[in-house]
């Protein structure tokens, strides 16, 4: 596939996402009261990070729990979750936000990316090269992703008893599965979650359960727990 196709592809993926969100926007926002006790004016927006990056043949979705500080001024004007980390991919971090205070759940995206694009590349599970990678080098490498989150509303600053509810729900749980079906990853990273109980994997598609990129633990541990798997 030539850049333009791929680029058009990646574009069509993120716009069949798009509509998945509107059509389950209602039930997710009735969820999200209920089991947070809260109100939000919209769900957030994932899938494919930057559409002119994203490769479909050395894919990878990350699954994350829930976003954390998204508040509803931030959804008013518009500033959301695929397009931010798009800018961040190709900017870096933006002056004067708290990410810059804790970046290294980014620097471990950025690994987990390169580590998993290098496996499907040439099935090399030596990861000592991503160790020396440059910061700027790993952040750039979360364009390569698709990124979802279990809850698409928001999240507190670690997930806890509202969050367990929300994710047991059939119609969060069979929304993954439809965001796994459409953007059909060569791997699915599902970092600090668990699989969905519908979720199928396909032939040749697979599915690690890994550490969240923001754990408290050595970059060789996090790695180690993917090369584990492969």
């Amino acid at each position: 596939m030539n850049k333009t196709d791929m680029i058009k592809n990646n574009i069509d993926i993120n716009n069949r996402l798009s509509k998945l969100y509107d059509e389950n926007t209602e039930v997710f926002l009735r969820l999200y009261e209920k089991h947070f006790h809260d109100k939000a004016p919209r769900i957030n927006l994932f899938g494919i990070i930057d559409e002119e990056q994203y490769n479909a043949e050395e894919s990878t979705l990350v699954i994350l729990k829930e976003t954390h500080g998204w508040d509803n001024e931030d959804y008013n004007e518009g500033i959301l979750y695929r397009s931010w980390l798009r800018d961040i991919s190709r900017d870096g971090f933006p002056e004067d936000h708290h990410i810059r205070k804790h970046p290294q759940m980014w620097y471990n995206l950025g690994r987990y990316i390169l580590y998993c694009s290098q496996f499907l590349n040439n099935n090399n599970k030596n990861y000592n090269s991503i160790l020396d990678e440059p910061y700027s080098e790993l952040i750039k490498a979360i364009g390569k992703c698709a990124i979802t989150n279990v809850n698409k509303v928001r999240g507190k600053s670690s997930a806890k008893s509202e969050y367990n509810a929300m994710a047991g729900e059939p119609v969060v749980q069979e929304t993954i599965c439809k965001e796994i079906e459409i953007i059909n990853p060569k791997i699915i990273l599902f970092c600090g979650t668990n699989k969905p109980q519908m979720f199928k994997q396909k032939q040749n598609q697979i599915a690690l359960c890994v550490y969240h990129p923001g754990a408290r633990i050595s970059t060789n541990k996090l790695l180690d727990r993917i090369k584990q798997q492969l």
